[in-house]
């Protein structure tokens, strides 16, 4: 009669050849040491044969030890590849998120951190883009969180957070008082850039957009540089960039409106946790 070595003891022998000890054994399987030695003495009365010789010093494989070791790798090599090949796993969530990129810079990865400590088996996909596209892609389905800009009340469907925008120059240059304004802006369709233009052109000020770029790396680098002055929220100040206002001529900025979407279908427990991360981000820099 043909006899069949048990794959879960060839395992835990696998494990206390590797590791050389029943207590570090014990503790990656989740089992008590009792129950490793159990099992190793299972495996030995299956092949007849002592595989582990213990003494004062540690423990050490006998020579059918050695022998079976070489068994034990192929044996379950063989069979995890093939559970791999064959077991069809639950598909994984994804979480599509559509951000603008101001605010990856502001906390975002202590949210993403957290998030992923409490869900280590979901998918994020993150998606920075303009905010014609944050709306666009809400609406499209294309994200299932985002966060999108307005000026005016906002969305039904999300919560909305008060943004101060402020006209911001490199800390160490003075502008000419006599040549137009020069300007670091997004491209055409940004809130922000819309909220700068409306202002100075209401207060009677020539203006020049001399560097435009649609990142905050970029507009950050335009102004450091010295090639004009931004309007940015104040959660983007940071030395040295230098706030401006009416002592320099400049009109106030009007606040705008930072909306967290989410999808209005039931949500998965696991993105509810995840808007609620947002939320508490967004509330602690509101």
């Amino acid at each position: 009669m043909e006899r069949e070595l048990d794959l879960s003891l060839l395992r835990t022998f696998l494990t206390v050849a590797t590791t050389g000890s029943f207590t570090t054994t014990s503790l990656r399987l989740c089992r008590t040491q009792p129950a490793i030695s159990q099992r190793i003495k299972r495996l030995e009365d299956m092949v007849a044969q002592p595989l582990i010789r213990r003494s004062t010093t540690g423990m050490s494989l006998t020579r059918e030890g050695e022998i079976l070791l070489g068994y034990a790798k192929r044996i379950l090599t063989l069979n995890d590849e093939a559970m791999r090949h064959l077991v069809v796993l639950p598909a994984r969530e994804v979480i599509r998120l559509g951000v603008p990129d101001e605010y990856t810079s502001t906390g975002f990865d202590r949210v993403l951190a957290q998030f992923a400590a409490e869900h280590p088996g979901i998918s994020i996909v993150i998606e920075v883009a303009a905010g014609g596209e944050l709306d666009s892609g809400f609406r499209d389905g294309r994200f299932d969180v985002a966060l999108t800009r307005t000026h005016a009340n906002p969305q039904r469907e999300g919560t909305a957070y008060r943004r101060r925008l402020l006209w911001v120059a490199d800390g160490n240059r003075a502008r000419d008082p006599g040549a137009p304004l020069p300007l670091v802006l997004r491209p055409e369709g940004c809130l922000y850039r819309q909220a700068a233009l409306e202002a100075l052109s209401e207060a009677g000020l020539a203006w020049d957009i001399v560097c435009t770029s649609s990142s905050w790396t970029g507009l950050r680098s335009g102004v450091l540089a010295g090639l004009g002055i931004s309007a940015v929220p104040r959660e983007m100040l940071g030395p040295p960039l230098r706030v401006l206002g009416p002592a320099e001529g400049l009109p106030s900025l009007p606040d705008t409106l930072l909306n967290l979407r989410s999808r209005a279908q039931p949500p998965s427990p696991a993105r509810q946790r995840f808007t609620q991360l947002l939320d508490d981000s967004l509330r602690r820099s509101d």
